[in-house]
């Protein structure tokens, strides 16, 4: 051994006790350290080799409950009580070209309604619905209890529009808590294979092969959901909190009797704030009741959205209305959806 290297080791050994001697093929098979036979300045040639071998990480265990777990079912028609079927989306009026030039002259909400045609196809389809009692409203699910499937379609844009949408509704038991006992109804749904062809056809990339958010949006030629991969864009990455606070207040919330005797008895028992989203088929924005957070691993199924509407941030009225709809008046059937409020022109239909 060279000398000035053995006086390094030397110095090393007096200074720590023990000195690593592994190569780095030896570091990724084991620890190998080397304990001077004695401190005093004998021979430190002769020595003692003690090998300790590295454990093998165990992986932490998921213990989170897979989507579908509270047993919920799909029915074909969603007739029975206690399923969920897939509705079309057409059965939602959205807003149409023009209405942002007409929509403030008007009063009356049937008017308003008359200016907006039948939504397109959804841009994520459902697959599981989950419903559960909890003492107290939970947020962030994906990252603490829900663990939504491997997406069928995997997101062209992923990062910026995601695989997976998670909707967590909250329920209040009663409609005048500010927190406390409350039914939290979960859907999982995935980005469907229409949308992922589209998103595929426009995918841009710079230089480096990473997704150039600033062009990503703009060569989305669907309207809806070039206003989708905004809403997310801006909600991941604008800089200003107010803002990121005026894209997310515009999520909304469709609601509308799905027969005739469910119309019947919204308009009979609820309040006109409840009536008009639940019987005129009106939607309600999420504003300060609505809580995003973006997850992004395979532990969480790939890249995933998280909205939560917690009805306790939501006016009392309207949360009379809610408490009706989880069961408090036997109502019937009723329609669900969820979107983005288009504001400019250039956002519609």
């Amino acid at each position: 051994m060279p000398a000035f290297l053995r006086s390094t080791r030397k110095a090393l050994a007096r200074a720590t006790g023990l000195h690593h001697v592994a190569s780095p093929e030896q570091s990724q098979r084991k620890a190998t350290w080397v304990k001077p036979a004695s401190p005093s300045g004998e021979d430190e040639d002769d020595v003692e080799e003690v090998v300790v071998r590295a454990r093998k990480t165990t992986p932490k265990k998921d213990s989170r409950q897979p989507s579908g777990f509270s047993g919920v079912s799909r029915s074909v028609d969603g007739a029975k009580k206690g399923t969920w079927t897939i509705i079309p989306a057409s059965r939602f009026r959205v807003r149409g070209k023009g209405y942002t030039r007409t929509n403030h002259h008007l009063t009356d909400l049937d008017a308003v309604l008359a200016l907006k045609g039948p939504s397109i196809d959804a841009i994520y389809d459902v697959t599981h619905v989950d419903v559960v009692q909890c003492q107290k409203k939970r947020l962030e699910l994906v990252k603490t209890t829900l663990r939504p499937p491997k997406p069928a379609f995997v997101s062209p844009l992923h990062g910026l529009v995601p695989s997976t949408l998670v909707i967590n509704a909250i329920l209040p038991a009663r409609p005048h808590d500010k927190d406390g006992p409350c039914r939290q109804v979960i859907m999982t749904c995935r980005l469907t294979e229409r949308c992922c062809a589209d998103l595929a056809k426009t995918a841009p990339q710079n230089g480096s092969g990473e997704l150039n958010l600033k062009t990503a949006v703009e060569r989305i030629r669907d309207p809806a959901l070039r206003l989708w991969a905004a809403w997310c864009r801006d909600i991941r990455t604008h800089p200003k909190a107010a803002d990121r606070d005026d894209m997310r207040g515009r999520f909304k919330f469709f609601a509308r009797a799905a027969d005739a005797a469910t119309s019947q008895k919204c308009a009979a028992m609820l309040p006109d704030d409840a009536k008009s989203v639940v019987y005129n088929g009106a939607a309600l924005l999420g504003r300060d009741a609505c809580a995003v957070t973006f997850v992004s691993s395979s532990r969480a199924g790939g890249d995933v959205a998280e909205v939560s509407i917690d009805g306790f941030r939501l006016g009392p009225r309207v949360r009379a209305g809610l408490h009706a709809l989880k069961g408090g008046l036997g109502l019937g059937s009723v329609d669900i959806g969820f979107g983005i409020e288009a504001r400019a022109e250039a956002e519609l239909p």
